[in-house]
């Protein structure tokens, strides 16, 4: 089941406005202005691929403060300006940004860091449920990371769940019928699997050593 179905980023004018307004170029606006990211749509499985700071967690962030109203502006020091005034840029820029639901708000919705993950997932998966995973690959094996494939693909199948997710994993990227946002990319498109700089290092690799697997 699909629960969300688009996040919508603020566009070009009005983050070009929040940068004259401060005389700032401040995160996270200046992440997605110059890849020129504005609106991100969602299958039952997105993920969202990139190298360090291009932006995967943060998005995630974004869209669990937008659907559990939360207010998170700890993500961000405060910002002082000549005059005085306080700026909470993560805040500013999560409020400018909007989300589109099914009919139905997802029953559950969960954030989970890496290390949680793979039990959380083995034990306590809610049916109809949102799963926002944050690089659930830097805590587990290959065997795990491939284990943890199969169990999402189930919680899709027979418990009705949409998950995006963040991740450089290469066995994590194969998972079927995913939708691939390339957030190295300018502007961002989506990819297959094996268009991705990582799977081809992957595969370059293992293929420059293939006699030893004979």
């Amino acid at each position: 089941m699909i629960n969300l179905n688009e996040l919508q980023l603020p566009n070009a004018y009005e983050v070009n406005h929040y940068f004259a307004s401060t005389n700032l170029t401040l995160y996270p606006f200046n992440v997605f202005f110059f890849n020129q990211l504005e609106e991100v749509t969602f299958k039952d499985i997105a993920i969202f691929y990139g190298n360090n700071g291009s932006g995967k967690t943060t998005l995630l962030k974004v869209i669990n403060d937008k659907l559990q109203n939360i207010d998170k502006s700890y993500y961000n020091d405060a910002i002082y300006l000549e005059n005085g005034t306080k700026l909470y840029p993560f805040k500013d820029f999560t409020n400018k940004c909007k989300i589109k639901i099914d009919m139905v708000k997802p029953t559950f919705i969960k954030y989970i860091r890496s290390q949680d993950i793979f039990n959380y997932l083995n034990d306590s998966i809610e049916l109809d449920s949102l799963y926002l995973l944050d690089e659930p690959e830097n805590c587990l094996s290959p065997q795990l990371q491939l284990k943890l494939v199969d169990l999402i693909l189930e919680a899709v199948r027979y418990y009705s769940c949409q998950f995006i997710i963040a991740t450089h994993s290469s066995l994590i990227l194969s998972l079927h019928n995913d939708l691939i946002y390339d957030l190295d990319s300018s502007p961002v498109i989506t990819k297959n699997f094996e268009e991705l700089t990582n799977v081809k290092i992957y595969y370059e690799f293992f293929m420059k050593h293939k006699d030893k697997f004979k």
